[in-house]
């Protein structure tokens, strides 16, 4: 997990091609719910994200439990994997899925974010500006 901290490789491709379809998108650097939460003020949505979709590396099972905290909130919680996250057309998802992206919610009326499966309602978000 550290190696991949120290020496990311953005997403280049993947966001190409996301750029092209997606009604949105946006880096995760700040941590995924964080950052949802940009992308639902900014589109006039309710994000709902699933924590059991969750991509989970395998180091951070390990490092959860060390830090005190659930696998699923570190997931929402933690920043800096160089990742995206993206709104998608309804119907792509198998589009998505054939690349390797994972599906982790679903856009919906409301605004904000709700997250489900997590223990706690509202996990720690890392922001620059604070």
């Amino acid at each position: 997990m550290l190696t991949r901290h120290f020496r990311h490789e953005p997403r280049l491709k993947a966001g190409r091609e996301l750029a092209r379809m997606a009604h949105a998108l946006i880096d995760i650097s700040d941590g995924l719910v964080h950052e949802a939460g940009l992308l639902a003020e900014a589109s006039g949505v309710r994000m709902v994200l699933d924590a059991g979709m969750f991509p989970i590396h395998p180091s951070a099972k390990a490092l959860a439990p060390r830090l005190k905290v659930s696998v699923e909130e570190l997931a929402a919680s933690s920043g800096e994997e160089y990742e995206l996250l993206a709104s998608l057309p309804r119907g792509k998802s198998a589009w998505a899925m054939k690349r390797g992206m994972k599906i982790v919610g679903l856009v919906a009326k409301g605004r904000g974010v709700m997250v489900t499966g997590l223990q706690k309602k509202s996990p720690s978000v890392f922001n620059h500006f604070r």
